[in-house]
């Protein structure tokens, strides 16, 4: 279902966010 991509679209996109947020917090 097109559910699924969208699910993993929204998961790729908030891991990414993450990564970025803890990048700042660290540095």
């Amino acid at each position: 279902y097109m559910e699924r991509h969208t699910v993993s679209r929204l998961i790729g996109a908030a891991f990414r966010v993450i990564v970025v947020v803890v990048l700042a917090a660290v540095s």
